[in-house]
């Protein structure tokens, strides 16, 4: 089980058949719990983590003790010593029951060393993740918070998919609250503003878009009046 995630995963694309027994001896599998930190960097080890099932949140905790979310990962997505910067310290907290395999900083090192191929892959990862930490960015810069909402909804709903509208990562107001930089309180009043007016639904099991056009009406006409 653990080769066949291997295999999918973006990271070991055109590795040799006969290099992922080798990996897969490398590998730790580990479950975690909704609300489990996997890791708060520095103190943690540096290690790498490929989520198998699941949603992660990863972001930082500033000198005030404040946290930043600043990506949300699920499966097939690579995190941690990989992803890390900066002088804040760093942290990985599931937002689902999560399934994720892990590998020491110094194996992974040597897999590159060793095959140049993969090395261009990490590249091309991280390439992707440093464009989504910049959509991070431009989405807290847009202006109105009501907006904001409406493209983190969004951005989250083509990312992860799902079917009937449902986004399944099921994100709590103070998650959004955290990924935009503002009072869970003001973002529970939108939210349910935007339920009423037939946009959004939620419940403390999912968060759902009741229609996408709908949606896409409520962003052209936000775009608009900008």
């Amino acid at each position: 089980m653990k080769i066949w995630y291997l295999k999918a995963s973006d990271l070991f694309r055109n590795l040799p058949e006969e290099e992922f027994r080798k990996i897969d001896e490398m590998a730790t599998m580990r479950k975690y719990q909704k609300g489990e930190t996997i890791y708060i960097y520095p103190e943690e080890l540096r290690k790498v983590f490929l989520i198998k099932t699941g949603f992660v949140e990863v972001g930082k905790i500033d000198d005030n003790g404040d946290k930043h979310i600043l990506e949300i990962l699920g499966p097939k997505e690579f995190f941690g010593f990989l992803n890390m910067g900066g002088s804040d310290e760093s942290y990985a907290r599931t937002l689902s029951e999560v399934l994720v395999c892990y590998f020491d900083e110094k194996e992974l090192l040597s897999l590159l060393k060793k095959f140049p191929e993969l090395a261009l892959n990490m590249i091309k990862i991280q390439a992707s993740q440093i464009k989504e930490l910049e959509s991070m960015t431009v989405l807290r810069s847009i202006k109105g918070l009501r907006s904001r909402i409406l493209h983190l909804v969004n951005s989250l709903y083509w990312k992860f998919g799902g079917e009937n509208g449902v986004i399944p990562v099921n994100l709590t107001h103070q998650d959004i609250a955290d990924i935009l930089g503002c009072s869970r309180e003001t973002v529970s009043v939108l939210m349910s503003q935007l339920k009423e007016e037939g946009v959004l639904d939620y419940s403390r099991r999912e968060l759902r878009i009741v229609s996408p056009d709908k949606l896409n009406e409520f962003l052209a006409h936000l775009e608009k009046s900008a």
